[in-house]
């Protein structure tokens, strides 16, 4: 397993123009380089969603000149393949300021549903991060986690893929990826934090908007 620790920090998020204010939120998934059988889910901004107002199609975590800025998604080690595979969901709410527990309980009682099939053993709670384990791999595991968003009522705006190959890369690596649906598109960075010992993915626990 490699000794390279690296950070993953949202810069900005830009949407399709609307004529209502929007309750947007985040689901971020991620694989563990220490358990491959096991994914981080987290609700992010942890703090509540993120208001859009009328007219409002972009938002920036990291604005010009602020180079501590960015929403904070997560940090971990490096896999001894340097491959990461992270997943995002861009949701907006159907009611304003939706309590995060609910979000990740209401997505969790849909996965549960399907714990025989899935071998998800570990439903969503209402703490963020959470994580599922003792799924058949990595790509079962985001299947039904999709599938369950799909599934909360709330409006799935797009999906992007974060996968990032570390073989020969220089840092910060700057991205801007269109989301699949064409709803809007997403920027993030990836930092090179540290040479550190063996530790498990930690996903956000604050915002830092």
């Amino acid at each position: 397993m490699s000794t390279l620790t690296v950070e993953l920090k949202l810069d900005s998020i830009e949407l399709s123009g609307s004529d209502k204010e929007r309750s947007i939120y985040f689901v971020l998934a991620s694989t563990n380089a220490v358990n491959p059988q096991s994914l981080a889910v987290s609700h992010l901004p942890d703090s509540g969603n993120l208001t859009l107002g009328e007219n409002q199609t972009e938002y920036d975590f990291a604005p010009a000149g602020d180079s501590e800025g960015g929403l904070f998604l997560l940090s971990t080690q490096l896999p001894a393949n340097n491959m990461l595979n992270v997943r995002i969901w861009v949701m907006e709410s159907h009611v304003l300021l939706k309590d995060i527990g609910k979000i990740l309980s209401g997505i969790g009682n849909f996965v549960e549903t399907d714990v025989e099939k899935s071998g998800l053993v570990q439903a969503i709670g209402g703490v963020s991060p959470v994580v599922l384990t003792g799924i058949t791999s990595a790509s079962d595991g985001l299947s039904k986690l999709g599938d369950a968003l799909a599934q909360t009522g709330d409006k799935q705006i797009g999906f992007i893929s974060m996968d990032q190959s570390f073989e020969s890369v220089s840092f910060p690596l700057n991205c801007t990826q269109t989301m699949m649906s064409g709803g809007g598109k997403l920027s993030w960075t990836w930092l090179c934090v540290a040479n550190a010992p063996t530790v498990p993915v930690q996903a956000a626990t604050a915002s830092s908007i």
